[in-house]
């Protein structure tokens, strides 16, 4: 975490952080109940099997599904998108537009896909409605 995180500082624009994010392991069921209640869509019995971690502005703590795996870059493409959350809310970024941060860590991580061989992460129903400027989170 600590090479992602100094990553996506150094080539960002964000300071390197003395902390990183707390993590918290989610078990299936636990997590789909916390994304019912953060995202507020609820009509299916896993309407986000494609999310693998939500990061809570308010703690600053990266929610995981459990049998996240570092190794996996997959996984790790996502803890980039989880990192650069972390990094906005140590910055101060403003949530008045959920949309902005969730675009540019987005676009963050696509960068980190391609230098990685991985192709670009699409932009599904699910993120148009987070990358508008209503409120809620990323």
């Amino acid at each position: 975490m600590v090479a992602l995180v100094t990553w996506i500082a150094t080539h960002f624009g964000y300071p390197v952080p003395d902390t990183l994010p707390d993590v918290v392991a989610m078990t299936q069921a636990d997590f789909e109940l916390y994304l019912c209640e953060q995202i507020e869509q609820c009509d299916s019995p896993t309407p986000h099997a494609e999310i693998l971690a939500l990061f809570d502005f308010e703690s600053r703590t990266a929610y995981m599904l459990q049998g996240f795996d570092p190794a996996n870059r997959e996984h790790q493409s996502t803890m980039v998108r989880q990192l650069v959350h972390f990094l906005q809310a140590r910055a101060g970024r403003s949530r008045t537009c959920w949309g902005l941060l969730v675009q540019e860590a987005r676009q963050i991580e696509n960068r980190w896909r391609v230098i990685h061989g991985l192709p670009l992460v699409p932009v599904t129903p699910l993120g148009m409605l987070l990358e508008s400027c209503g409120p809620g989170p990323t």
